[in-house]
C-alpha cells in the first residue's frame, strides 16, 4: 500500500469534512500514517498526488496533515486491502451511509481474519447518532458469512462525540477544510477492545450514552436554535445570531435548563459541566468563526426526527421537569425553514 511498515495506520472512511478537518488532523499530530477511502475521485487523486493536505483555522493559519494517501471506494479490492492492514479504523460518512458501508467491511473483517494477530481491532464511529454504533454492527453482521460471525465480538463499534466544528471546505487541491482548534474526542471506554488507541485528544469516557446525549443536546441542540431562530430573523452567521439579544438570552436559558437536567442525573460534576457549557457558548459567539445560519440548519426534517437535537432535547427537559419553551420555540421556527441547499 506504500506506507513505511514502522508507522501505525489509520483508514478513515470519508474524506469530507469531519474525516480531514478532524480526524486526519488528530492521527497526523499523533504520528500515524493516515488513508482516506470516500467518493469522491478528485478528492482522492489529489490526496495520492500531495501525500498532504492542509487545514485552515478561524485565524487564517493553515497547517499540513501528512502522509495520507487515498483511495476510491469503488476501488473494492484495495479498500479491502485497507482494511486488512489497518491498526484502527474510523468512519464519518454520514449515518445514512453505515448501512451500504458494512457490507465492504465485512468482506474486510473476513479477509483480515486469515492472518495472525489481527483482532481485536477498533473502529471509531464518528456519526451524530445516538444508534450509530447499532446500526453499523448490524449491517456488518447481515454480510458477514456465517463461519464468522464471531468476528464481530473481536470488533469495537465505538462512538465519538465530534465536536469540532468545521465549517466549510476552501478552494484548494484538495479543498481546505476549514475549522475550529477544538481537539478532544471523548470516545465509548466501554466499547474499546483492548487499550485506548495511542492517538492525541483521544478521551474515554463512561458512561458514554450520557455524553453523548449532552453534545446531542447542548451542541447540536443550542446550535440548531440559533440557526433556525436566527434565519427567521435574517442573519447570515451563527454570531450574529448568538450576539443577538433576544436569541442569547433564549439560547442561555435553554442551555441552563439542560444543566439543570443533565445535573439531576448525577452523571456528571457540577464544575466540569458548566465550564463546558460557557466553552461551547463563548466558541458560538466567536466572529472569527463565520459559521454559516445556512450550513448548521440544512436537512431540518433529519433535525426535527424524535429523539434528536431538538425535540430529543425537549422532550429530556420534560422528563427531568424542566422548561423546554426554548427548545419549543426552535422547533416552531424549524419547522418554517426553507432548506434551499
Amino acid at each position: 500500500m506504500g506506507y513505511s511498515s514502522r508507522m501505525r495506520k489509520a483508514w478513515i472512511f470519508g474524506a469530507g469534512k469531519i474525516g480531514r478537518g478532524f480526524l486526519g488532523h488528530l492521527f497526523s499530530q499523533s504520528s500515524w500514517e493516515t488513508g482516506f477511502v470516500d467518493t469522491r475521485r478528485d478528492v482522492i487523486d489529489a490526496l495520492n498526488r500531495k501525500r498532504a493536505y492542509d487545514i485552515e483555522f478561524p485565524d487564517g493559519e493553515r497547517v499540513p496533515v501528512a502522509p495520507v494517501k487515498g483511495c476510491a471506494l469503488e476501488q473494492t479490492e484495495t479498500v479491502i486491502q485497507a482494511i486488512e492492514e489497518a491498526d484502527i479504523l474510523a468512519t464519518a460518512v454520514g449515518v445514512n451511509a453505515l448501512p451500504t458501508l458494512g457490507a465492504i467491511l465485512a468482506q474486510g473483517f473476513v479477509q483480515r481474519a486469515r492472518r495472525e494477530n489481527a483482532f481485536p481491532l477498533n473502529l471509531l464511529i464518528c456519526e451524530n447518532d445516538l444508534d450509530a454504533n447499532i446500526l453499523l454492527k448490524s449491517a456488518v453482521e447481515n454480510a458477514l458469512p456465517a463461519s464468522h460471525q464471531l468476528l464481530v465480538e473481536q470488533i469495537g463499534f465505538v462512538r465519538c462525540v465530534v465536536s469540532r466544528m468545521v465549517f466549510e471546505e476552501l478552494p484548494g487541491d484538495p479543498p481546505v477544510p476549514r475549522a475550529e482548534r477544538y481537539a478532544l474526542l471523548p470516545i465509548d471506554g466501554d466499547a474499546l477492545k483492548g487499550s485506548l488507541p495511542s492517538v492525541q485528544g483521544l478521551l474515554a469516557v463512561q458512561p458514554f450514552q450520557a455524553h453523548m446525549e449532552r453534545k446531542l443536546y447542548l451542541h447540536n441542540g443550542l446550535h440548531a436554535m440559533l440557526a433556525y431562530e436566527g434565519a427567521l430573523k435574517g442573519l447570515t452567521y451563527i454570531h450574529e445570531a448568538m450576539n443577538d439579544p433576544a436569541l442569547r438570552a433564549q439560547v442561555e436559558a435553554a442551555a441552563n435548563a439542560l444543566q439543570r437536567a443533565f445535573l439531576k442525573t448525577g452523571l456528571f460534576e457540577a464544575e466540569e459541566f458548566r465550564a463546558h457549557q460557557q466553552d461551547l457558548l463563548t466558541r458560538f459567539a466567536d466572529t472569527s468563526y463565520r459559521d454559516s445560519i445556512r450550513r448548521v440548519a440544512r436537512d431540518p426534517q433529519r433535525k426535527l426526527r424524535p429523539g434528536d437535537r431538538l425535540l430529543g432535547a425537549a422532550q429530556f427537559l420534560r422528563e427531568h421537569g424542566e422548561d423546554p419553551a426554548a427548545f419549543e420555540s426552535a422547533i416552531q421556527a424549524a419547522r418554517q425553514y426553507i432548506d434551499t441547499e
